[in-house]
């Protein structure tokens, strides 16, 4: 039970970054991103049916990455 719930507090939180994206602002990057988000909720779901382990740490992976170039994008912003 409990992995069915924080399964559905992470898709929650990926669909929230979803409906963020500005595409008009983002272009091609929102579109990029929208497609990624997509793959993490397929994933998660397919993490939660089979009860999966290792595609929930794909999913944590890649979330790592993109928190890692906000990250990057706010210090550069920051310095200027």
């Amino acid at each position: 039970i409990k992995f069915a719930k924080y399964l559905s507090k992470s898709q929650a939180i990926i669909a929230e970054l979803m409906v963020t994206l500005d595409f008009e602002k983002g272009g091609e990057i929102a579109r990029d991103l929208e497609r990624l988000y997509d793959f993490m909720l397929f994933y998660l779901t397919e993490a939660n049916i089979e009860k999966n382990p290792e595609k929930i740490s794909k999913v944590i992976d890649l979330l790592n990455i993109v928190s890692g170039a906000y990250r990057e994008i706010i210090e550069k912003q920051g310095s200027q």
